[in-house]
């Protein structure tokens, strides 16, 4: 078992990272700032830390020169950096800041894993890419894939699954009121290294989720806001919190819907728990019975695959196909 500490202002990364490791044989501490991390440091040995470059108070960069100061020997831990840079120099760019190795941001599973192979040298993170299936996909619920703001499969992907996904979205909407106020306010105290910061972790965070007009906004005020003044500044600010607020009541509305999806999918559930219950008796009538008051049901296609196969195998007795088909859903 594997040590590690993510360090990290912005809680979506952190439990998008902790999701991404999830099965993986490691042991993950968390921390929102430099400080707090520094007081596990000086507890615990970590065989790898995972810095965010750009935070509020102390950066990775501050971090990690305070962390070689602290009163034990923590040579021994490797230390990554992690990012939203598009710069193809980053890597070399960090590695002369002392970083042992670079991540970039939005975080994705298959180059988190490279990362842990690469600075763990363990071969069980060295996993190849899953492709994404059309059965995982409609676990998100229609409202969401239909807000034309989100790429969905870029989300899912980001996330490592439809479950994840869906948690990432539901702490993005509930930051939403909150974090765009702190860059409104920002902005117009004319407090840019705060007013950067923040528009960095959007950039970040809304193309984990998949909304990438406004990460790409966000990324373009980044980069604006380090040669710019505030004047500059005002009108794309404006539009960039007008399209991030708009998000909010698309997402809690769609939030909405996912709870009754959620109820939906229970009863599908159900069904099917029954359904073993009835096939491993081999009770034709029962069998049917379930059939029939899931007919007109509304339920993902690939549900309703399972549920047509099923009929089939019943109408040829085939009972140990009916269970065969039940081991698809565990």
């Amino acid at each position: 078992m594997y040590n590690l500490l993510v360090v990290d202002d912005t809680e979506i990364n952190l439990m998008m990272t902790e999701r991404l490791l999830s099965g993986m044989p490691v042991s993950v501490d968390t921390a929102t700032g430099g400080e707090d991390a520094l007081k596990l440091l000086e507890k615990k040995d970590y065989d790898l830390c995972l810095f965010d470059y750009q935070m509020p108070g102390m950066s990775g960069v501050e971090l990690l020169n305070a962390m070689k100061n602290i009163d034990r020997d923590v040579s021994g831990s490797k230390v990554v950096a992690m990012t939203g840079t598009e710069d193809e120099k980053a890597a070399d760019y960090f590695m002369e800041l002392g970083f042992d190795g670079f991540l970039r941001k939005p975080i994705i599973k298959e180059e988190l894993l490279s990362v842990l192979f690469e600075m763990l040298g363990d071969p069980i993170f060295d996993e190849g890419t899953t492709d994404l299936s059309q059965e995982e996909i409609e676990k998100i619920p229609q409202d969401i894939r239909n807000i034309p703001e989100l790429d969905h499969i870029l989300g899912i992907k980001n996330a490592g699954s439809a479950r994840d996904f869906m948690s990432a979205i539901g702490i993005f909407c509930k930051d939403i009121d909150r974090n765009s106020k702190e860059i409104e306010n920002a902005f117009s105290s004319g407090d840019m290294k705060t007013y950067t910061i923040k528009v960095h972790g959007l950039k970040s965070t809304a193309k984990m989720i998949g909304a990438l007009k406004l990460s790409e906004m966000a990324a373009s005020l980044e980069a604006a806001s380090k040669s710019l003044g505030g004047a500059d500044l005002a009108k794309d600010t404006e539009d960039m919190l007008t399209l991030y607020r708009s998000l909010h009541d698309k997402l809690k509305d769609a939030m909405k819907e996912e709870k009754h999806d959620a109820a939906a999918q229970k009863k599908i559930d159900d069904a099917y728990a029954t359904l073993k219950d009835y096939a491993y008796a081999e009770d034709y009538d029962l069998v049917e019975l379930i059939l029939g008051a899931m007919e007109n049901y509304t339920m993902p296609s690939a549900d309703k695959d399972r549920f047509d196969r099923i009929k089939k195998c019943l109408l040829e007795f085939d009972f140990d196909g009916i269970k065969s088909i039940l081991e698809e859903v565990g």
